[in-house]
């Protein structure tokens, strides 16, 4: 059994797996699905509103390998677009990481940014898988420790898997199937 937290969320959270056609996450069992008009995206909060997981998946329609270089690019530029932003409300954001990797067949990125002053946490994890995109934006609303955060959202950012192509009966958009 886990210790919780001030805000009664569990440290290491017991998680639950959600499964669509082609990606899958596993999220905190009393997390809540919360509707997102943002371009399709599903956001999913913490019973005490304290953190939040916006999931989008694109079909690229790109095939080639050679595109990839930009498309990476592209996510960089999407990101620091959003932190702009953002900025410009009042937040004052530090990298805590920038990486690229690669995994098999999957292009894996990690932009990691935080605003001490404002406790405020973002982390976008991307994974490519042409022709399709996954991004998923980790929001830490009251992050007053990283490695605290570290710790509670380590196992979900984990658990993030682009499957690749698409199956049978998958919504085209999104690649979206019933939880």
């Amino acid at each position: 059994m886990t210790t919780p937290n001030k805000k009664n969320l569990p440290l290491e959270p017991e998680l639950e797996n959600l499964n669509a056609d082609i990606w899958s996450i596993s999220i905190p069992k009393d997390w809540q699905e919360c509707t997102s008009e943002k371009n399709g995206q599903i956001y999913f909060k913490s019973s005490d509103g304290t953190k939040g997981i916006y999931v989008l998946v694109l079909n690229l329609h790109i095939d080639d390998k050679h595109y990839i270089n930009e498309i990476t690019e592209e996510q960089r530029s999407i990101s620091r677009h959003s932190l702009n932003e953002m900025s410009n409300s009042g937040y004052r954001w530090s990298l805590l990481a920038d990486e690229h990797r690669v995994q098999g067949l999957v292009y894996e990125l990690l932009f990691d940014n935080y605003d001490p002053a404002r406790r405020y946490r973002i982390i976008d994890k991307v994974l490519i898988s042409l022709p399709f995109l996954m991004r998923v934006a980790f929001h830490d609303y009251e992050c007053s420790n990283i490695a605290t955060s570290d710790k509670y959202f380590r196992p979900i950012m984990e658990s993030v898997k682009l499957l690749g192509e698409r199956q049978e009966g998958m919504d085209k958009e999104s690649g979206i199937s019933s939880r």
